[in-house]
């Protein structure tokens, strides 16, 4: 299934195959096993993961994680150990000059060197006219040492909700507002080539890019009629993927078109990408993690997930990280796709 995108130039492509093929995979993933991941392994920061701004990331030494209300970890492979970083609620950002963790809570910002952080600047939208107990803050991306985040406040005068884009230079601290939207939803959108794709889900579900050099503001997608309820929608490199209640759907942004993907959609907001494979928890007999080739269209059940509650998962070579919000212990669990079992490696 194809949706052409109205007001722009097409270039025609063929229809991928779409199939869904159920069975166990262990035996042919030739992937690599917990066991390399724990005690002294060298190359474990040239494993592959997926994902960017999470509570879990993947970094060169190990692996940070966060547990709402209690803090944020370190695990470190060399040695499994985990170590303390902060006593607050944070997110992780993977950048290309560094993993960068944010205070959800006050906007501080922090560069991440193993357990050690070090304060670069503080995100923060100061106004008299907001209801400071429903600001929140969050992180898109950072890029040549300037940090783009957003921030959702809501007006003492008129009550609305709007959601404010913003951008910060780390080593100047000077701040401008780059574009303001308006609604409660959740801020979808990602950094590609120099433009900040989003959704504007006011304007008939536009999916729109700022040029962040010239500031110039285009309209790239118009969404069909019956595209309105969109709820995960992620801004990849290559493609835009995104979900709602008919399917999975990917958008290039090379052509105008829409292709459906599967008819299996995630049931949580664990989802995650590696190379072409994107990986996510559906609900089918039981829930199953899912792995959908985003080039041939090929989905595949890859394990029952029996005993954990998903919220986040990052992907990786071998298997996959996450954290059980319902587990009383906490901690950082492994699944390993070749011995099928999944492991607290840290508590």
């Amino acid at each position: 299934q194809k949706v052409a995108a109205a007001g722009m130039a097409m270039n025609k492509k063929k229809s991928r195959p779409v199939w869904v093929k159920w069975g166990a995979m262990a035996a042919c993933l030739c992937l690599v096993v917990v066991g390399a991941f724990m005690g002294h392994n060298n190359d474990f920061g040239k494993m592959a993961c997926g994902h960017t701004n999470h509570s879990i990331t993947v970094s060169q030494n190990g692996v940070y994680f966060a547990e709402t209300d209690s803090g944020v970890y370190f695990y470190n492979v060399a040695n499994e150990e985990t170590t303390e970083v902060a006593k607050f609620n944070g997110t992780f950002c993977k950048t290309t000059s560094g993993i960068y963790l944010l205070n959800n809570s006050s906007g501080e910002l922090y560069i991440v060197e193993n357990a050690e952080i070090t304060n670069v600047g503080t995100l923060d939208y100061n106004s008299p006219d907001y209801i400071k107990d429903l600001h929140s803050i969050d992180l898109i991306d950072i890029q040549d040492n300037v940090a783009y985040w957003t921030s959702v406040y809501q007006d003492k005068n008129t009550n609305d909700i709007y959601k404010a884009v913003f951008a910060t230079n780390l080593t100047t601290s000077e701040k401008s507002e780059l574009l303001t939207l308006y609604g409660s939803n959740p801020f979808k959108g990602g950094i590609v080539a120099g433009n900040l794709y989003f959704l504007n889900r006011v304007e008939n579900n536009k999916i729109e890019l700022l040029n962040l050099s010239t500031y110039d503001r285009v309209t790239v997608y118009e969404m069909p009629e019956d595209f309105k309820e969109i709820s995960n929608m992620v801004f990849y490199e290559d493609m835009i993927v995104f979900e709602i209640s008919t399917g999975m759907y990917q958008l290039d942004y090379d052509t105008a078109e829409i292709e459906k993907l599967t008819d299996i959609i995630p049931t949580t907001n664990a989802l995650d990408r590696v190379g072409n494979e994107l990986y996510y928890v559906a609900e089918r007999q039981e829930e199953v993690l899912i792995s959908l080739n985003l080039q041939t269209g090929e989905v595949v059940e890859l394990v029952e997930i029996e005993g954990h509650t998903y919220t986040e998962l990052v992907a990786c070579e071998g298997g996959y990280y996450f954290t059980d919000p319902s587990d009383t212990n906490g901690g950082l669990f492994y699944y390993d796709f070749v011995t099928g079992s999944a492991v607290q490696i840290s508590k």
